[in-house]
């Protein structure tokens, strides 16, 4: 009796443990099928000066793609120093609605998000790298581009 109660908590533990995916056989995305690109008003900024960001998630499958959401938040913009620590997010600042989303995107189809972003008087000045992520279940990150801060 012992043995059957552990095998039926492990295997309830395996299935509460295993992403929705896996349970219910849905397709994972892989990031050859999304492109994610960042692109940035200025290249070079002033300590609290706020410049625009633009972040853009593209289908570059020949089949339809569902991004997943489980908040409201869709994307988000970080900053990294040398050592890749994070020096800045986007969305400390910000609440998003406890909701699921998604987002279908079709063939080709392309969606921009756009933020305004004004980095913190903390960090030192100097070049960094300014990322985008696209928030959905399987978080899809940008290339990186450098961002060069300069003090006023």
């Amino acid at each position: 009796m012992r043995k059957i109660l552990i095998s039926l908590f492990m295997i309830a533990l395996i299935v509460y443990l295993t992403p929705d995916r896996y349970v219910f056989g849905e397709e994972e995305l892989s990031e050859s099928e999304l492109e994610v690109v960042i692109a940035l008003e200025k290249e070079q900024v002033f300590l609290e000066e706020e410049f625009e960001v633009e972040l853009g998630v593209k289908n570059i499958a020949d089949k339809e793609k569902e991004l997943n959401f489980n908040t409201g938040q869709r994307f988000d913009i970080i900053v990294l120093g040398t050592k890749e620590e994070l020096l800045y997010r986007w969305s400390d600042d910000k609440m998003f609605t406890q909701a699921l989303g998604s987002l279908v995107l079709a063939p080709g189809e392309e969606k921009v998000y756009e933020a305004k972003v004004s980095l913190p008087a903390d960090i030192s000045p100097g070049d960094y790298q300014i990322k985008g992520l696209i928030a959905a279940e399987d978080q899809i990150f940008s290339q990186a581009r450098t961002i060069t801060i300069k003090e006023k």
